[in-house]
């Protein structure tokens, strides 16, 4: 059976331009002043390098742990469906832009090529194997003080990303339900190394999630994850199941070392689209009020419903 998940998303960043997962329910969605809509925000997409010497409570969650989104605005996961989202360099150039913009939404991530970090240039056919893929990551913790880097699992992954604007994540069918307070998420990048700015770029564009959930039975659930490893030249190397995502090039908390930066694709055991290997069966449970949870979260949806101009 199909599950809803709702989610609320969180970001952040530091210097040059990369990309960010836009969505309402970002932590630092309006940048440093949650007050204020900030159309231009782009502190997300920033890149978290290791020349910049951040210890695991800054990079981590991109340091916007104290921005929550606003009450009611979720990221929506279908549970064996297709989150439709969209990556870009600045919040304006998404459906999240200003009220009432004319403008056309660009077709790719960012108008320019050098901030997607790729040999190809746009207007060509994608290419995978030139893009580094990107991932979505789930974690079984509602407060966000305390879930760490080493609580994820990687949920699903797109192998053309990043490139073009609109993103899609499948979603496995059968996640289990999340706590009372939610859960929370990660998106994550790591550019082709080959396109690297000066220095090592690690994580260039990791954003964090707050996740409430809404279930039907389920008989699932996620296993412990393991940390991936490369095996591009041989797959019986490759991690089988639930994998963490890759936190790379840090001054600390980084739980991979490769000579060229790991990438969410074959080379580190990633197949595209949902991680359908993450679920582990377990003896039936009894149904929990599904239809009465279920009835609660639309009456929450219908409530905080987003209107144009929203924060």
């Amino acid at each position: 059976m199909s599950s809803l998940f709702l989610v609320s998303l969180l970001a952040a960043g530091t210097a040059t331009a990369h990309v960010a997962l836009w969505d309402p329910g970002m932590y630092g969605f309006n940048g440093s002043n949650n007050a204020v809509a900030n159309y231009d925000n782009r502190d997300p997409s920033q890149p978290l390098r290791l020349d910049h010497a951040l210890i695991t409570s800054e990079w981590f969650g991109h340091g916007f742990q104290h921005l929550p989104p606003k009450d009611g605005d979720f990221m929506i996961l279908p549970a064996g469906g297709t989150y439709h989202g969209e990556v870009s360099c600045i919040r304006s150039q998404t459906s999240y832009g200003r009220p009432g913009a004319t403008d056309d939404l660009p077709e790719y991530a960012c108008k320019e090529v050098d901030s997607l970090h790729t040999i190809l240039n746009l207007g060509e056919e994608t290419d995978s194997k030139w893009l580094g893929g990107c991932a979505l990551a789930i974690a079984y913790e509602s407060d966000v003080t305390k879930v760490k880097p080493e609580d994820f699992v990687v949920l699903s992954v797109n192998h053309e990303c990043v490139w073009k604007r609109k993103v899609n994540f499948e979603i496995p069918e059968d996640i289990p339900a999340c706590p009372p307070g939610g859960c929370h998420c990660t998106w994550n990048w790591i550019h082709e190394a080959v396109w690297a700015d000066e220095g090592v770029d690690g994580l260039d564009g990791s954003a964090q999630y707050n996740l409430l959930c809404a279930s039907t039975e389920t008989t699932h659930t996620v296993g412990a994850p393991q940390v991936p490893v490369e095996c591009l030249d041989d797959s019986s190397r490759c991690i089988k199941g639930a994998k963490m995502p890759m936190y790379f090039a840090q001054a600390e908390g980084y739980n991979i070392v490769t000579s060229n930066p790991p990438l969410y694709n074959d080379m580190m055991g990633f197949s595209d689209g949902a991680q359908d290997d993450i679920l582990i069966e377990t003896p039936a449970k009894s149904k929990r009020s599904a239809t009465q949870e279920m009835d609660l979260i639309e009456r929450k949806i219908r409530h905080h419903k987003r209107s144009p101009g929203r924060l």
